[in-house]
């Protein structure tokens, strides 16, 4: 494996937050089968196996995942849920979000046909991605790395239909009391890139209400909307 290579594929490492011992293992997750076929019978594996391997490692982190968040959910309630989050969509808006189509290794055709786009190909790559970390250092680092990469997503969907929405709530106190909507505006950002902190500031006619802080943007901005929630509404009762 060629030093050039090897120096590319650690920015993927670094986006998706580990770093492989065994570097080929990352290399045959990126492998899609059109590449080994054009490499004339030099190149004998591609990923499809590691996907079959990180479609069942995926599944048991989200499933323990949900299972924990949500501990008062029906059985069916977190199936659903598990098939949203696993789902071809889901997979590939986080196989973009950590730039996996730019290192796939893809055959002539598929690359003119634009496979480093195609939906299907991002998540499986990322499941497959997910097997050779699974492989090379064992459960928990994949656990590690779903967790990191699934955390806004559960954040969004998760919370049962009885959840408070506090964005929609401060936006109806708003329009309501100062015929204008609330602005939400990021004023910190910290950590690493897989494993960022947000502190958002949400402000009314440009008076600064309330902060909130939370591993995605809307996760802060629903927490600044809590916040600013209990303040409109004393204001309202005075």
């Amino acid at each position: 494996m060629g030093e050039k290579l090897i120096k590319k594929l650690s920015k993927l490492e670094e986006s998706v937050g580990y770093e492989f011992k065994n570097k080929e293992l990352l290399v045959e997750a990126l492998t899609h089968k059109s590449y080994a076929y054009e490499s004339g019978g030099e190149i004998t594996y591609d990923n499809e196996k590691l996907e079959f391997l990180g479609d069942s490692v995926l599944s048991i982190v989200v499933s323990t995942l949900i299972y924990k968040k949500n501990p008062d959910y029906a059985e069916g309630e977190l199936s659903k849920l598990r098939a949203s989050l696993i789902s071809e969509y889901s997979l590939n808006e986080i196989a973009k979000g950590l730039s996996v189509g730019k290192y796939l290794l893809l055959g002539c055709g598929e690359e003119r046909s634009g496979g480093r786009k195609k939906p299907s190909l991002l998540a499986n790559a990322y499941e497959a991605i997910l097997a050779a970390i699974y492989l090379d250092s064992g459960f928990r680092a994949a656990f590690r790395c779903v967790k990191a990469h699934f955390k806004e997503a559960i954040f969004e969907v998760a919370p049962k239909k009885h959840h408070r929405d506090f964005k929609s709530q401060v936006q109806e106190e708003s329009h309501r009391k100062f015929k204008v909507a609330p602005k939400y505006k990021v004023i910190k950002k910290s950590g690493p890139d897989h494993k960022q902190v947000f502190q958002v500031e949400l402000s009314i006619n440009g008076d600064p209400i309330s902060k909130g802080k939370g591993s995605s943007k809307k996760e802060a901005e629903q927490l600044a909307a809590k916040k600013a929630l209990g303040k409109i509404t004393k204001c309202a009762t005075k």
